[in-house]
């Protein structure tokens, strides 16, 4: 009674079902993982250029923080999609 869903003859013929279907999102969260990155990349540098313009050393020094953090964050989001679509 616990592997069962209503509706569903088994688990089995509800995971053939779901399964093609999750492989379509796929592709178009990938994308929209890389349109926000790209987004906040820009949106990063925009801010930093407005904040630390009078300073163009520590706008280099935080431009490159920004920017290796944000990768960081995609690399991390990228990895809970992993998880997430091919479970």
């Amino acid at each position: 009674m616990g592997d069962s869903i209503s509706g569903f003859p088994s688990m089995e013929c509800f995971k053939s079902l779901l399964v093609p279907q999750i492989a379509k999102l796929k592709d178009p969260a990938y994308t929209v993982l890389d349109e926000v990155y790209q987004e906040l990349l820009e949106l990063a540098g925009e801010l930093n250029n407005k904040i630390f313009s009078r300073f163009p050393d520590l706008l280099n020094i935080i431009g490159d923080v920004s920017t290796t953090k944000l990768s960081d964050f995609k690399n991390q989001a990228e990895g809970i999609l992993d998880t997430l679509l091919e479970a």
